[in-house]
């Protein structure tokens, strides 16, 4: 388990991470790269929170909690033009209990390996604003980008390097 300093983490900060169960490994392949999962951080109270989309939806838990269940390896970047605290907190919550995009992940996946196949219309037509969230959609949503949906936990970390994020060594 990567476990992280979590007196360096803030409110807003993004987990990019690593697994190593079957579905970690699935998205690593069709993505090509080492990321399968993105998260963000939040404190309550003097306790430390994770929110994001795995399997039952989106959810807050206590970090330790997250980290017995799903052991991923982290990096940590954190948005220089963060919003404030407490709004961010509201915004994230807003989302809590939102399905997982099961479907949308799938065609994801498959569209990422065979894309001479698919045709962004039909992305666009039957998984766009669909009101679920797979964790990428959900970390892009929360920081404003448009077209959440097209980010895979890869595009995140694009993301993130090419918008001067700053790499936490948490």
């Amino acid at each position: 388990m990567n476990q992280l300093d979590i007196l360096k983490i803030n409110t807003g900060d993004i987990g990019i991470c690593e697994g190593s169960s079957e579905t970690s490994k699935t998205i690593q392949v069709a993505t090509g790269s080492p990321f399968s999962h993105t998260t963000q951080f939040f404190w309550i109270d003097g306790e430390l929170f994770v929110i994001d989309a795995q399997k039952d939806g989106v959810s807050p838990q206590t970090y330790e909690s997250w980290c017995r269940e799903y052991n991923y390896k982290i990096i940590v970047f954190r948005n220089p033009l963060q919003i404030r605290e407490a709004i961010w907190i509201r915004k994230a919550l807003h989302y809590s209990r939102v399905k997982y995009d099961k479907k949308g992940l799938i065609v994801g996946l498959i569209k990422s390996k065979t894309l001479w196949f698919w045709k962004k219309k039909d992305m666009d037509d039957k998984y766009r604003n669909n009101g679920l969230f797979w964790c990428s959609e959900y970390t892009m949503k929360l920081i404003g980008v448009e077209n959440s949906e097209d980010y895979s936990p890869k595009g995140v970390h694009e993301y993130c390097l090419k918008n001067n994020f700053l790499k936490i060594e948490a």
